[in-house]
């Protein structure tokens, strides 16, 4: 049975509260996360982004494939789904312009 993308963001958004870094679930982790990102909600995108930068693992095939999802539904997320992006692309750094454009532009509304 196939994780839904919630379940796949409440782990890795556990692991990281929890601060326990394994590269290898992680990998596994991100990797079905990169196959059900277009299923994801905007919370799932925002909690799984905050979950590799909590626990500082940069994982650019993981971040590319956010990116434009999150873009595409940037105006369902919350103000603290937007923090929690911003701060994520901010804390590894990942420079993703069009992302950072669209998350200004939606918290000056």
């Amino acid at each position: 049975r196939q994780a839904t993308a919630q379940s796949i963001a409440n782990i890795a958004w556990s692991f990281a509260a929890v601060r326990m870094v394994d590269m290898l679930l992680l990998a596994a982790i991100a990797d079905a996360a990169i196959t059900c990102v277009a299923k994801c909600q905007p919370q799932d995108l925002a909690n799984i982004a905050w979950a590799f930068s909590a626990q500082m693992v940069r994982h650019d095939p993981l971040m590319s494939a956010i990116s434009p999802a999150s873009i595409a539904m940037i105006g369902n997320f919350t103000a603290q789904g937007l923090s929690n992006m911003a701060w994520s692309l901010a804390t590894l750094p990942i420079l993703d312009e069009p992302l950072l454009d669209a998350i200004a532009a939606r918290a000056s509304r």
